[in-house]
């Protein structure tokens, strides 16, 4: 498992974080397999990735509207009915923070929707939480950073009553402790939190990490931006791109 893939599964283990693979260059290596909700991991099926349907595309363009839009309410109308019922005012926390985490990137207008299949032999729950509504499909919204880089962010999905919806992962008595011990998430979204690191580099770090891009070496330039400013590797990641977009060719 890669670093980059080894600090998603570790940050979005448990709130059924809308996984955001960043795709920073062509050399970079696979992305991880996106995650499902507390401590469940989607198993995509070989045979991805699938023809997207008009029924999925227009639920994937009121997705797309209500995150530009940042509208809570908007997107909690396009969860699956079933998958709410399951929440109270004993587990409301756990879809709070699970709502809060749709809107860290910006979405421009122009984008790109897909699907991937998940298996049928996926896991679709855990000891930390269960599906009301199963999820059978991920939804893709893949859009360009601007830096020769892009961003997709996978949304679970499946059906009820014939509609797709978005599914969300109804926590266990365990899944709601381990929420409960985990430290709050900064409110400080992705794109500002790149911003203020990058700002934070300087000399003679940008140096030693433009070094380490002259020789290609882009997993230690990655660790060493990471560990000098106190980054998670995804972080780090975009850090390090923004850096090699200064770079004099």
């Amino acid at each position: 498992m890669t670093l980059l893939a080894l600090a998603m599964f570790t940050s979005v283990a448990f709130a059924g974080d809308p996984l955001a693979r960043v795709q920073l260059s062509p050399m970079l290596a696979p992305q991880p397999t996106p995650t499902a909700g507390a401590g469940a991991r989607v198993k995509i099926a070989e045979d991805t990735p699938a023809k997207i349907t008009p029924q999925q595309r227009e639920f994937g363009e009121r997705m797309v509207a209500a995150l530009r839009k940042k509208d809570r309410e908007a997107i909690k109308k396009l969860v699956a009915p079933k998958s709410l019922a399951c929440f109270d005012d004993h587990n409301n926390a756990f879809l709070k923070k699970w709502l809060d985490k749709h809107f860290r990137y910006a979405i421009p207008v122009h984008h790109r929707l897909s699907v991937s299949k998940i298996s049928a032999d996926a896991p679709t729950g855990s000891k930390y939480a269960t599906y009301p509504v199963a999820p059978t499909y991920v939804l893709e919204i893949e859009f360009d950073r601007g830096d020769g880089g892009s961003i997709t962010l996978n949304r679970v999905i499946g059906q009820q009553d014939g509609k797709w919806y978005e599914v969300v992962p109804c926590p266990t008595q365990l899944g709601m402790e381990r929420l409960n011990k985990t430290k709050p998430v900064s409110s400080v979204s992705a794109e500002e939190r790149v911003k203020q690191a990058y700002a934070q580099v300087k000399e003679p770090l940008a140096s030693q990490i433009r070094a380490l891009l002259a020789k290609n070496d882009f997993a230690n330039a990655w660790k060493l931006c990471a560990g000098s400013l106190n980054l998670d590797i995804g972080t780090a990641r975009q850090v390090v791109a923004k850096i090699a977009s200064d770079q004099p060719h």
